[in-house]
C-alpha cells in the first residue's frame, strides 16, 4: 500500500533541532550548519543511519555516544576511500581496454570486432551496437571527430578507438558478450585473471566507478555482482606482479 509523502523540508536551525531531539550530540552549531548547508542533510543521513537504533527501538533514535563529528569524520573516510579505490579500478579499466582492443583486432582487422559471429546473444550484440552508434554521433573526440569526417564506411570507427571512447559499462558488455570462453581467457590473460574471474569483477568496477563518480556512499554498502575474489590468484598490472594473501 502507497501513502502521500507529508515530511517538510526544514531550514538549517530546524535540521539541528531534529538532531539534538533524537540524541546526536551538536557542540558547534556553526560546524554542523556549515556540513548541512555545504554536503546537505539528506547525503549525511547515509552516514548517521549506521548510529542509529533499530526503529522499534524505544527512547532516543541515536546510540549514545553518537555525535555530529563522528558522522561528518565517517563521511571523510568514505571520501577518502573512493579516491583510493578509483586509483585501482583505473589499472583494471585501461588494461581491459588496451587488451580488448588488440585481441580482437588480432582476429582480422580494425572492425572484426563487428562481426555477430562473435558473440553469444545476437540480442545482446544489437543493443551495444546501437549504444555504440550513439555515442560515436556525439562524440567529441578529435580521433572520433576525424574518422566521421573522413570515412563513411565502416560506419563505426576501428576497435582501437572504440575501445578508448566507449564508456566502461559498455566495454564490459561487450567483453561479457564474447561467445567464445578462449577469446575471453586471453583478453584477461594481462590481468592475470581467468575470465571466470574478470566478468563478474568487470561488473563489479562498472558498478564501484559509477558510485565514485556520483559521490556516492561507497563504504558499508552491497552491490549487484560481487567478485569472485575467492579464486583470484594474483593480479598484474601495469607490468608489476601483486600477490594475493
Amino acid at each position: 500500500m502507497t501513502r502521500t509523502y507529508t515530511k517538510p523540508a526544514l531550514n538549517l536551525e530546524q535540521q539541528i533541532a531534529h538532531l539534538k531531539s533524537h540524541g546526536m550530540a551538536i557542540p558547534d552549531d556553526d560546524v554542523a550548519r556549515y556540513w548541512l548547508r555545504h554536503v546537505s542533510y539528506y547525503r549525511l543521513s547515509a552516514y548517521w543511519l549506521y548510529f542509529e537504533h533499530p526503529k522499534d527501538h524505544p527512547g532516543d533514535r541515536f546510540k549514545p555516544g553518537t555525535t555530529f563529528a563522528r558522522v561528518t569524520n565517517l563521511y571523510d573516510f568514505d571520501r577518502n576511500l573512493r579516491r583510493v579505490v578509483m586509483r585501482g579500478t583505473e589499472h583494471v579499466e585501461v588494461a581491459l581496454r588496451g587488451s580488448w582492443a588488440y585481441e580482437l583486432g588480432q582476429l582480422g582487422d580494425g572492425h572484426t570486432y563487428l562481426d555477430a559471429a562473435l558473440y553469444g546473444d545476437r540480442e545482446e550484440l544489437h543493443k551495444n551496437l546501437s549504444k555504440l552508434a550513439g555515442e560515436v554521433g556525439w562524440s567529441r573526440e578529435t580521433y572520433v571527430k576525424h574518422y566521421r569526417e573522413n570515412y563513411d564506411s565502416p560506419a563505426l570507427p576501428p576497435v582501437w578507438m572504440v575501445a578508448e571512447m566507449m564508456s566502461f559499462g559498455q566495454l564490459s558488455k561487450w567483453y561479457s558478450n564474447l561467445g567464445e570462453r578462449a577469446l575471453r581467457n586471453r583478453i584477461a590473460q594481462p590481468l592475470g585473471l581467468p575470465e571466470t574471474v574478470l566478468v563478474p569483477l568487470v561488473r563489479h568496477v562498472t558498478d564501484i566507478r559509477n558510485i565514485c563518480a556520483h559521490h556516492g556512499r561507497l563504504w558499508n554498502r552491497g552491490f549487484r555482482h560481487p567478485p569472485k575474489l575467492a579464486q583470484m590468484r594474483c593480479c598484474r598490472f601495469d607490468g608489476h606482479r601483486d600477490k594475493l594473501p
